[in-house]
């Protein structure tokens, strides 16, 4: 009964090996971090930072115009479009609801308003101000 006891006692005070990396499931915060660039039409630019602010500017070639800071919060209980809260540290105060879908490098981004209910599926028709984004590789 002691060997039982002494090998029960050892695994509870023994440190668990690390989970690899390949089994850690990304965190959407993680993967959103990084500025994105507009994906075709468009001039909306946006830096979410891993701190949970966000800078977003319209470039007109290297001039950046209406540079706005944000803080932005993830609902962790919504699903597929992804939902979160931006909320304007400047004045005037505002704060949106949005939706999101990143699939690697591209993310399509929108503002909910009006009291629209969140679609299922993000797409141009809906009432919504939507864009469409790429990771820029120099993360400027």
């Amino acid at each position: 009964m002691r060997p039982l006891l002494a090998l029960a006692l050892l695994a509870a005070v023994a440190p668990a090996a690390p989970v690899p990396k390949s089994l850690k499931k990304p965190v959407l915060a993680d993967q959103l971090a990084g500025t994105w660039k507009p994906n075709g039409t468009g001039s909306a630019w946006f830096q979410f930072n891993p701190d949970g602010t966000l800078k977003t500017w319209h470039a007109n070639g290297n001039a950046r115009n209406s540079e706005m800071q944000w803080t932005w919060a993830i609902d962790p209980e919504s699903s597929t479009p992804q939902r979160l809260k931006l909320t304007r540290t400047s004045e005037p105060r505002q704060t949106l609801d949005c939706a999101l879908e990143l699939d690697g490098d591209s993310l399509t981004f929108a503002f909910l308003t009006g009291g629209k209910t969140l679609p299922a599926k993000l797409a141009a028709g809906q009432g919504l101000e939507l864009y469409h984004l790429a990771r820029t590789s120099d993360g400027k």
